[in-house]
């Protein structure tokens, strides 16, 4: 079947444009120049109003905090801006949202991003995220983090979505100095507090267990966790967790030796519900002993570690959906949308989001409201499928506009499995 006609998909967008009350876009970028508004995000985040657009080009930025308060931030090239620092998303009441687009945290403070205690919609896409590696304050004995940090940290909120992203967490820190360091463990690459999260496309992975080079003759530390899953709810589609290494021991000259420390679990799970397809889960390797004395390796991490809670496999395949963002008024471009040969796709697009969890659909409904619905067409052999789309103008005054983005397939027996979530933002002409 062919692709519809980019029209068609598009016709109906000045519908949306009259009910919602987002459009201001803010341009930030670090070099300054004409058209730009802000220099730094700290700064647009405080001086844009609640359902704003953050346009980020590329560049090095300070870290942020969303605090009840929702904004769209995207990047504005395929280059990541880089957040030197970490991100924070608290206190979004309901009906707020925070999508946050195309970024990367370089050097992270603490946890590459935290979520807590929100009502709201938080959507990360195409995101690479990184915890803090842990560390120690030379001369001040425990004063510092020797943990590494999560990835992601995740509790007390109730509908987010990670797709296509990176989540590390940060590795454990090394002992060096004998008076005062402490080996630290790895960090978690996810950890699930009392929230409703689904995770598409991405890679979550703990960070290494920290070794040691003191000449005290210690052990290695454990590896952290792809994810602690505590308690809430996780879907998993296409997904991949795994474990940290654990950190080698040291020796000293006298003969004495550490033993490796042993990896990280893939997924510990500890409460709480998980529905997954496709998702593989991956214990982390061990740490090495000093074989020369006699002291052992550590032990491999397992893959799933279960000791409460309820993990479930969904039936069918992982599906994919991406819509390129942002959007511009009057520029072409492709929804891709990836199933098995056959499958008949659908994509919904609304102002609304949502969580509605459908084991029986392999997944979760992640828009809300009346749904603009596409018929996309029939997934070719090759398993891909290119829609092309286009809008002209938003209208209304508006400068920008925020769909959520869900794909369902419908297969060739007549099963429907719920494709992931990918957010369309779109911007008038001039940006």
């Amino acid at each position: 079947m062919k692709p519809m006609r980019t029209a068609a998909v598009w016709a109906s967008l000045a519908t949306f444009s009259t009910i919602t009350a987002q459009g201001v876009v803010h341009v930030v970028d670090d070099d300054g120049g004409p058209g730009v508004d802000f220099s730094d995000l700290p700064a647009a985040v405080a001086g844009a109003g609640d359902g704003d657009t953050l346009l980020v080009r590329d560049g090095s930025y300070s870290g942020f905090a969303l605090t009840a308060k929702g904004l769209t931030i995207v990047a504005d090239s395929a280059a990541p801006p880089v957040i030197d620092g970490g991100i924070l998303v608290e206190q979004l009441a309901a009906g707020q949202t925070a999508v946050l687009r195309g970024l990367a945290t370089g050097s992270p403070l603490e946890h590459g991003i935290a979520m807590n205690t929100n009502q709201g919609t938080v959507r990360v896409e195409d995101c690479n995220l990184v915890g803090q590696d842990g560390f120690n304050v030379f001369g001040t004995f425990g004063a510092g983090h020797a943990n590494g940090y999560d990835g992601a940290l995740v509790q007390m909120s109730s509908n987010v979505v990670f797709a296509s992203c990176t989540l590390t967490a940060g590795e454990g820190a090394d002992l060096y100095d004998i008076d005062y360091d402490i080996m630290g463990f790895g960090g978690r690459g996810l950890t699930v507090d009392s929230s409703s999260i689904a995770l598409y496309d991405s890679t979550v992975t703990g960070g290494d267990g920290g070794s040691d080079g003191s000449g005290l003759a210690l052990s290695g530390t454990r590896g952290g966790a792809g994810a602690v899953h505590n308690t809430g709810l996780v879907v998993s589609s296409g997904t991949s967790f795994t474990g940290g290494q654990g950190g080698h021991g040291g020796s000293a000259l006298w003969g004495g030796c550490g033993f490796g420390g042993d990896g990280g679990a893939g997924y510990a799970q500890n409460g709480g519900l998980l529905g997954h397809v496709d998702t593989t889960f991956t214990g982390g390797p061990f740490g090495y002993g000093v074989a020369y004395y006699g002291c052992g390796n550590g032990d491999d991490g397992p893959d799933f570690l279960p000791s409460g809670g309820t993990a479930v496999a969904l039936p069918g395949n992982a599906r994919g959906l991406s819509v390129p963002a942002p959007l511009r008024a009057g520029v072409s471009a492709d929804l891709v949308l990836a199933g098995d040969a056959g499958d008949l796709a659908v994509v919904a697009f609304s102002t609304d989001a949502d969580f509605l969890y459908l084991p029986g659909l392999s997944g979760a409904i992640l828009v809300g409201g009346s749904p603009f619905l596409i018929t996309a067409g029939v997934v070719p052999a090759g398993g891909t499928l290119l829609v092309p789309v286009q809008f002209t103008a938003l209208g209304g005054g508006l400068e920008s506009l925020l769909l959520h983005g869900q794909a369902a397939f419908v297969e060739t027996g007549g099963a429907v499995r719920l494709g992931p979530y990918s957010a369309a933002i779109l911007l008038a002409s001039g940006f």
